[in-house]
C-alpha cells in the first residue's frame, strides 16, 4: 500500500516542487494540500461532505490511501462511514466498481489478468476466489441443532 501510494504522490509532487525555483514558495502549496487532505476523509468522514466535494476527494491518491490504511486498520464495522457502506477494496485495486457488481452476480468471467490482481491484492491463490463450478451460497447448508 505504501508504494502503491508513492508511485500515486510522487509526480505530483516533483510537478508542484519544479513550478518554484524557491524552496520558500512552496509554502504556498501547503495551503492546498491541506484541503485536499481535509476532503479526503483523512480527519472527518467523507459521507458527510456534498456528493460533489466528495467526488472531487475521490479524484485524488490521498482519499485512496487513506481508504487503504483506514481499512487495514479499522474495524470492519466503521466501514459503515464509507461511500456505499464499504471499504472498496477492489476499487482500491484499480477494479471499476461495475466490474465488482458483474463478478458478485455471476454475469462476467474476469479475464487471466484481473483474476490474478484479485487474487494478488487479497493475497490468496486465484482458486480460492474463482472456480469453473458454482461455489455453495453461504448460509444455505442445513444447520445441525
Amino acid at each position: 500500500m505504501l508504494l502503491l501510494g508513492l508511485v500515486a504522490t510522487m509526480p505530483i509532487g516533483a510537478i508542484l516542487g519544479s513550478l518554484f525555483s524557491n524552496p520558500s514558495s512552496l509554502g504556498f502549496v501547503f495551503v492546498p494540500m491541506m484541503g485536499l487532505i481535509a476532503i479526503s476523509g483523512i480527519f472527518y468522514p467523507i459521507t458527510a461532505f456534498p456528493l460533489w466535494l466528495q467526488w472531487i476527494g475521490q479524484v485524488f491518491p490521498i482519499y485512496w490511501m487513506g481508504l487503504g490504511m483506514r481499512s487495514a486498520f479499522l474495524p470492519d464495522s466503521l466501514a459503515s462511514v464509507e461511500i456505499d457502506d464499504s471499504w472498496r477494496h477492489l476499487e482500491t485495486a484499480g477494479v471499476h466498481y461495475q466490474t465488482v457488481g458483474y463478478l458478485e452476480r455471476g454475469e462476467y468471467s474476469p479475464n487471466l489478468h484481473l483474476a490474478l490482481k484479485i487474487a494478488e491484492y487479497f493475497e490468496v491463490p486465484v482458486e480460492v476466489i474463482f472456480s469453473t463450478t458454482p461455489f455453495p451460497r453461504i448460509g444455505s447448508g442445513e444447520r445441525s441443532a
